[in-house]
């Protein structure tokens, strides 16, 4: 009995701490790829994805040798990043642990109840309900480094899916609530500060309402109320300007097989920009203008009827004592 216990592997002490690397707390994606011919599609998980570039913006891959995923990112020399969710911690088995070429990846996560969509430009599977998606392009060759390749990509195209909204609603919905009284919660919901949409809009909402109330302070002779709209529209102008000088300087930027007709997109939308913050400068003077006017009038106004009172009135002369 000495003897066979002395052949047992000894075990690692159980209150012995993980090294460094096994603590930090990394993102994970998922690299959709096809084939050169529009087969053989597959996800896999990354882990090994960091920016290392912003002008051209460009990121650092690591892909496990000999995989599907790294036979068809060679092959095609492109690749989607997805962002993923906390939904799709289920996945981890399926995309990370299991081969494409042994399982039917896509049919495996439509049994699982995740949606899946094949781009129509080159048949990619991208999750409906990921964060966003990166299209990745080679900007240089790949370099091995052990079981790894390391793939130094350019970012061509980038999407962000509302898709993560309906599966917070749908999955916030306790399971014994009827269907009707489902969807009538997830109405309700969506009017509150969910996700960014939901901010910009309420913000909408009120500088609309700031915008009826300016008119309406012109019309009625209000300064308080044109006073409201000269702040909306101090707002709008330094967002206007804001996203006119980054979109001009996204326009700069080129990436690496970068489709010849974003920058048509970039210029119009750069002008249309600019065109806003103009008309908001000039939205600006006339509300200052406005509000002079309506200061002036009502002094005038109100001199005027002194000046009447002051005739209708009747004095005594004072008699003498």
């Amino acid at each position: 009995m000495a003897a066979a216990s002395q052949q047992q592997p000894q075990q690692p002490p159980a209150d012995k701490p993980l090294p460094p690397y096994y603590q930090l707390s990394l993102p994970v994606y998922s690299l959709a790829t096809v084939g050169p011919d529009g087969g053989s599609p597959t996800m896999n998980l990354v882990t090994y994805a960091s920016p290392i570039s912003l002008k051209p913006r460009h990121y650092a891959l690591g892909l496990y040798l000999n995989t599907l995923s790294w036979q068809n990112m060679l092959a095609t020399r492109t690749g989607v990043l997805q962002i993923l969710g906390e939904q799709h911690a289920e996945l981890f088995e399926l995309l990370g642990r299991t081969s494409g070429r042994d399982v039917d990846k896509l049919a495996e996560l439509a049994q699982r109840g995740f949606s899946v969509s094949r781009r129509p430009s080159d048949g990619t599977p991208l999750l409906d309900d990921s964060l966003g998606w990166m299209e990745l392009r080679f900007a240089a060759e790949p370099v091995n480094y052990g079981d790894h390749d390391v793939l130094l990509v350019g970012l061509t195209l980038l999407g962000i899916y509302e898709g993560f909204k309906t599966h917070y609603f749908n999955s916030s919905i306790k399971a014994d609530v009827p269907d009707e009284a489902s969807k009538q919660l997830a109405a309700e919901r969506v009017l509150f500060f969910r996700t960014p949409l939901d901010f910009l809009f309420w913000y909408c909402t009120l500088t609309c309402i700031c915008a009826l109330f300016g008119l309406a302070g012109i019309f009625s002779a209000q300064p308080t109320l044109v006073t409201l709209f000269f702040g909306y529209n101090l707002c709008q102008t330094v967002l206007s300007f804001n996203l006119f000088v980054d979109v001009l300087a996204d326009k700069g930027i080129r990436y690496v097989s970068e489709a010849a007709d974003v920058t048509g997109y970039e210029k119009g939308a750069a002008a249309l920009l600019f065109i806003n913050f103009a008309l908001s400068l000039a939205s600006g003077y006339f509300t200052l203008q406005a509000v002079t006017e309506i200061k002036q009038k009502q002094r005038e106004t109100q001199y005027h009827e002194m000046a009447a009172l002051s005739d209708n009135l009747q004095f005594e002369p004072d008699m003498p004592a």
